[in-house]
């Protein structure tokens, strides 16, 4: 068995967390939009005993001889880890929703292909369900498949069902769309081609954005990131030269000498530089859509 998995299972064995759990419903239902293989009860366990266990372990282990600093890194290190576990879910809809957006105008397509055999919709979902390539868009067709042949549901609330659970709004939208036009006994071949088309003009239009805004960023990038450092050596390079060479006294200004310009160069180019580049590595993966 997998470690981890065993772990948690573990967790779920030692602490009794129903009534964690019901008290937790709107976590609960984002935790079901994050697709972690893992029961919520299990996951609250999880959450739950990890703090404690690294709390002690950091008591017993941490080498750190002050017994007050010690505890207050267990606290730390106790408060951290239950952080990490409580938003990891979180991060993980947000993942899925960018991942399922990008995959979806690739997947509307091989629908609208499979529909256009004139095959039913539930077979078109089978087939992205088994087409590992699509990753999360074959996770959330799995999901329809299980709830019609698993658990007997027709396709219309089979879609309304897993379209409350999905992350991405543009998923959501377009299961509720085909709902009704299965209700109402629309073309879907035809609902499936539309759809693709829209989503793949939508997709091009993201990426044309993302150029436009990244070359805007470039060119700010150039003047912060490069220009910016090299003027302010430059600056304390001539500040420390006009001050200690008396050349501020011949102009008639007062000039005193920079206590450490070495430190003052060492803080903007060990500190300050890598701190612009963090912060623009930020911005661009924040920007950055996802590519199938």
């Amino acid at each position: 068995m997998n470690p981890i998995r065993a772990y948690v299972q573990k967790c779920h064995e030692v602490v009794d967390t129903r009534s964690i759990a019901k008290s937790l419903g709107d976590y609960k239902e984002e935790y079901y939009r994050a697709a972690i293989p893992l029961l919520f009860e299990e996951y609250v366990a999880f959450m739950v005993t990890t703090p404690v266990v690294v709390s002690l372990l950091i008591v017993l282990f941490a080498p750190i001889s002050d017994v007050f600093l010690r505890l207050a890194a267990a606290v730390l290190g106790a408060l951290l880890s239950f952080f990490l576990v409580y938003i990891y879910p979180l991060e993980r809809i947000d993942s899925r929703k960018k991942r399922i957006d990008a995959e979806l105008p690739l997947a509307l397509n091989y629908m609208a292909a499979i529909m256009g055999s004139g095959a039913p919709p539930i077979t078109a979902f089978s087939m992205v369900a088994r087409f590992e390539e699509y990753e999360e868009m074959s996770t959330e067709a799995k999901k329809i498949v299980r709830d019609t042949d698993v658990l007997g549901m027709d396709l219309p609330r089979a879609l309304t069902r897993e379209a409350d659970n999905s992350p991405s709004q543009q998923l959501r939208e377009i299961m509720k769309s085909l709902r009704s036009e299965i209700i109402s006994g629309g073309n879907i071949t035809q609902f499936f081609e539309e759809k693709a088309r829209d989503r793949m003009a939508h997709y091009a239009r993201q990426q044309n954005e993302y150029k436009q805004a990244s070359d805007t960023l470039a060119s700010i990038y150039l003047v912060v990131a490069l220009v910016a450092p090299l003027l302010f050596i430059t600056g304390i390079a001539i500040m420390d030269f006009t001050a200690s060479s008396g050349i501020g006294d011949i102009l008639g200004t007062e000039a005193t000498p920079l206590q450490n310009p070495f430190e003052i160069f060492n803080i903007g180019v060990f500190v300050g530089i890598p701190l612009i580049n963090l912060i623009f590595i930020i911005i661009v993966k924040t920007m950055q859509p996802e590519v199938v």
